[in-house]
């Protein structure tokens, strides 16, 4: 496996990008006083709509099931850093939405929200249900927010939160949620999202929890360092001029985006992976899963093993996108992972996990969440299992029962890497603290 770095961020992984896919990477522009971090956030906000946009591609992921190439992304940093430029995602999608709303609805139920391209982040749990199912598996469901704090109210709320649908959309697992006292429910077998937050490290702190998984689900671009330089060289009229280009240009980017929409709704593509490729992935496995694991404990084999999964969507949406630039019109519906594909993608996976870890050495146990701060707190000094899982149920009463018991898993494997409890026996726990 060839080795990767941040640095290869730079100009190397752009021109790389441009010899694969011309036609979607030749024309961005890259700010010439701070390169690096703008243009990675440019790059892989543009390949997070890519794959958001290709309906009937799919990969193989690491159980072997075939899933579709949407990635979430959060991109992290303080003011100045260069994280607005994840702001093209709206842009670029402007005329596949307008194209979604000529397009005949797909449900007769009046509760359900039009075709659309974009999901609000600002949103109830059933809402979300009704916004995906509006969409066929034709649809694309991209929810994108400047402001984590936006959807941390979403994600967290104890009633109409959605943060285990998100969870579960990544690769699909279904959707269920009914409401006590009627006899509503709703269901959607292969939910998927496609997601790209922004904000601070605070804020991304209180979202990107490692302990319930979530953290694990997210591509990671992070840099916390103020862009004082831009600041500095640059007077207000000439960003607001260099703003304007740039919407022109995204704007031209979102006519090759409906086209490739276009041409992934008529055409199915299945993408697979050399022993090669294969081995590499192992490698990359074998490279960080130990450390990580021996630094951050036992939830960091959630994190290597999504980065893993990130390699193949992005190599798939970036082997889609070369064969709709190369005009074939014989379309296989089969073929491996374009080599150059893969090594971008492995680089990019790469780098989040040198992020990820920059990150999590930012964190620790005050950073807990409120709501798994009071579920501890309620629990007895010795608690069982089960009395932990019919707290968890208190606070979310809609939750399924399998999703009760993996909530309740993953909130003991992460206390007790904390070292806020411990085992006593099968079943049951001791606290090592008292009221955190």
């Amino acid at each position: 496996m060839k080795k990767n770095n941040t640095n290869l961020v730079g100009n190397s992984a752009h021109q790389n990008l441009k010899v694969l896919v011309p036609r979607l990477f030749s024309g961005l522009q890259i700010n010439p006083v701070n390169a690096s971090f703008p243009e990675l956030v440019q790059e892989i906000s543009l390949i997070l709509v890519t794959g958001a946009v290709l309906p009937n591609v799919r990969v193989i992921n690491n159980n072997k099931k075939l899933v579709r190439t949407n990635i979430y992304l959060a991109v992290i940093g303080s003011a100045g850093s260069g994280k607005s430029q994840m702001e093209l995602i709206k842009w670029v999608l402007t005329p596949l939405e307008d194209k979604f709303s000529t397009l005949p609805q797909l449900t007769s139920e009046k509760t359900h929200p039009p075709r659309m391209v974009f999901v609000p982040v600002d949103t109830s749990r059933q809402r979300l249900y009704q916004h995906v199912e509006s969409n066929d598996q034709t649809g694309v469901n991209m929810m994108y927010n400047s402001e984590m704090n936006t959807a941390l109210r979403s994600f967290t709320d104890s009633t109409n939160g959605y943060r285990e649908e998100v969870r579960q959309a990544l690769e699909h697992e279904s959707w269920f949620h009914s409401t006590k006292g009627n006899n509503d429910s709703l269901r959607i077998d292969e939910p998927f999202l496609s997601i790209g937050l922004a904000g601070t490290n605070d804020q991304a702190q209180k979202i990107l929890e490692r302990e319930n998984g979530t953290l694990s689900r997210f591509l990671v671009i992070f840099n916390n360092t103020p862009d004082l330089t831009i600041q500095e060289e640059f007077e207000d009229d000439q960003l607001e001029s260099d703003e304007e280009d740039i919407k022109k240009l995204y704007v031209q980017y979102g006519q090759y985006f409906l086209e490739l929409w276009e041409f992934y709704s008529e055409n199915s593509l299945h993408v697979g992976f050399s022993k090669e490729q294969k081995k590499d992935l192992e490698e990359f496995k074998a490279t960080y899963k130990e450390s990580m694991v021996k630094e951050f404990g036992v939830v960091a084999e959630g994190l290597v093993h999504r980065h893993m999964l990130f390699v193949r969507k992005i190599g798939g949406a970036l082997t889609a996108a070369k064969i709709f630039e190369s005009d074939q019109k014989d379309i296989k519906d089969k073929c491996h992972c374009d080599s150059k594909a893969f090594e971008l993608a492995l680089s990019y996976a790469t780098i989040s996990i040198s992020f990820v870890q920059e990150f999590l050495r930012g964190s620790n146990e005050s950073n807990m969440s409120l709501e798994d701060k009071e579920l501890l707190n309620t629990l007895s000094s010795t608690f069982t299992t089960k009395q932990l899982r019919d707290q968890i149920e208190k606070v979310r009463p809609d939750a399924q029962s399998s999703s009760l018991t993996k909530m309740a898993s993953r909130k003991l494997q992460y206390w007790r890497n904390q070292r806020l409890v411990q085992k006593v026996k099968t079943g049951e726990y001791q606290k090592l603290t008292g009221k955190v």
